[in-house]
């Protein structure tokens, strides 16, 4: 299942009724900004409990509830929990005192520093810390992310050493946001760290590089010998293009994110990287002529997931050489001048179940949507987005045999009226009509006869939901946000209607402001 559709059965679960929620180790806001949909607010009673070691992420997640902030320990709580985990029922021999203590102090208070750190004691028979120009080199396996944490903000002493930190050469993972908590004056700190990691470049077998949460100017080109590596996410605002990256020949994951709607031209070689399973772009992905045009045609197999494709050239000579991907968003730019003004025919994509199609037009390009024929055969989740093409065209849309979630968005379609005929999207369970300026929408009781959730978002035009959705007895959950009174008032007298008729489980919630996508 993916991730939304694990959402939707959670939100299905808990609608209409109270829960409480307890949600562990929150890093920021933006992890509980994709998730809170998936908790309904029924004005019942229910609660969410978050947990975070970031006070700035909890005061931004909730800013108008209280926050509980657990104080830190004693020193003498501090060494006597130590002490019990390191020693069990026995106290610390007098040669390892001072070791100890330096060991507890470090860790200024934080009891599951002083755990992780007692069991890496205990299990190194006290040799885990070894000094290092007068400093310490700590290991970085993940359950000592929060010691490398509080390790490196514990004292102004650390930003004149940090030459003495490195990471040994068995470390195998490494994600930025254990750094990536500083208070503004420790960005110098925080910039030393990765500084020293690219001039020393210990990570010989490293197989996770994470740095999605540290600000980069430039790709940095001692990642491409890491050859081990394969999972790589970056943060680079800046960048319009990639180096070379065939030499990182066991990468699966690549995630880069830049300022929004950057284009990034991908290196001719990335078609060599045939263990690619998912290749992901924030702003807009473009690949070198050339490396379409070659005469040895090379075709990445194994790639599962690619976004946001946006090919200066033609989209099939790239469709060609990703036969097995089944999840796709890609962003066409058109205008007056472009050669390619017809949509992608996508039938050969077999495997493809999730795509998202954004279109954009710079003047008025005549489009039209293909024939279900040049659809992926086996497409479950479509969004489609901008165009302006004619209601008649979702015709095509109804015919696609396996579609079950369906989102238009900015006018995809648009026009005053969109009949739906007596036939079409047999297994569709979710729809969602987001800013569109749709008047008028007629249906028949045998439109969606599998529909289970209806979401309208900015309609501020549509003047009602169609009454014959009434005998549609699939229905859960129908949303409305800041759209026109009348379609509020329809979707409440739709759920009085079904509850006289027996379906007491359909839910209205009607939101005064526009949904958060």
């Amino acid at each position: 299942m993916t991730r939304d559709e694990i959402g939707e059965k959670l939100y299905k679960r808990l609608k209409g009724k109270r829960y409480l929620v307890v949600i562990d180790d929150i890093w920021d806001f933006g992890s509980w900004s994709t998730m809170k949909w998936y908790f309904p607010d029924d004005m019942i009673g229910s609660k969410i409990l978050i947990t975070s070691q970031i006070k700035d992420a909890v005061l931004e997640i909730s800013p108008r509830n209280s926050v509980h902030f657990l104080r830190f320990l004693t020193h003498d709580e501090s060494w006597n929990l130590f002490e019990s985990k390191v020693f069990t029922n026995e106290t610390c021999p007098e040669e390892l005192m001072e070791l100890g203590s330096e060991i507890v102090a470090k860790c200024e208070g934080l009891p599951l520093a002083i755990v992780v750190l007692a069991g890496l004691a205990k299990a190194k028979d006290e040799k885990f810390l070894q000094p290092s120009c007068g400093y310490s080199q700590i290991s970085t396996s993940p359950r000592t992310r929060p010691i490398l944490y509080h390790y490196f903000n514990a004292g102004k002493e650390l930003t004149a050493g940090i030459q003495a930190y490195r990471i040994p050469d068995y470390c195998k993972c490494f994600h930025s946001y254990w750094f990536h908590s500083f208070k503004k004056n420790d960005v110098i700190l925080h910039r030393s760290i990765f500084t020293d990691w690219r001039r020393s470049l210990v990570y010989k077998l490293l197989r996770v590089l994470d740095l999605g949460y540290m600000m980069l100017e430039d790709f940095p080109m001692e990642i491409v010998k890491l050859v081990h590596l394969k999972y790589l996410a970056l943060l680079i605002y800046s960048i319009r293009k990639l180096p070379p990256l065939s030499s990182l020949w066991n990468l699966e994951t690549f995630i880069l994110d830049t300022e929004k709607g950057q284009r990034v031209i991908l290196p001719q070689d990335i078609w060599r990287m045939i263990k690619l399973r998912h290749l992901h772009i924030s702003g807009e992905l473009d690949f070198q002529s050339t490396s379409l045009t070659s005469s040895t045609i090379s075709v990445l197999c194994n790639l599962q997931s690619i976004s946001h494709l946006c090919p200066s050239g033609s989209i099939q000579d790239v469709l060609a050489r990703i036969p097995n991907v089944t999840n796709l968003a890609c962003h066409l730019t058109l205008s007056n001048t472009t050669e390619h003004l017809e949509f992608p025919d996508l039938s050969s994509l077999e495997l493809l179940e999730t795509l998202k199609f954004h279109y954009q037009t710079y003047g008025m390009v005549p489009f039209s949507v293909p024939e279900p024929s040049k659809f992926p055969p086996h497409l479950k989740k479509l969004t489609l987005i901008g165009s302006h093409i004619d209601w008649k065209g979702m015709s095509v849309i109804g015919m696609l045999p396996n579609l079950e979630i369906l989102k238009i968005k900015d006018n995809f379609f648009n026009g005053p009226k969109w009949e739906t005929g007596d036939e079409g999207f047999c297994h569709l369970k979710f729809l969602k009509l987001s800013h569109t300026d749709l008047q008028q929408w007629i249906a028949s009781s045998s439109s969606f006869p599998s529909l289970e959730q209806l979401v309208l978002n900015g309609c501020l035009d549509l003047e009602e939901i169609p009454s014959s959705l009434e005998e549609i007895y699939t229905l859960e959950i129908i949303e409305v946000y800041h759209s026109c009174q009348s379609v509020a008032d329809s979707a409440r007298r739709l759920q009085e209607i079904q509850s006289y008729m027996g379906n007491d489980e359909l839910k209205v919630l009607i939101h005064p402001n526009f949904e958060e996508e």
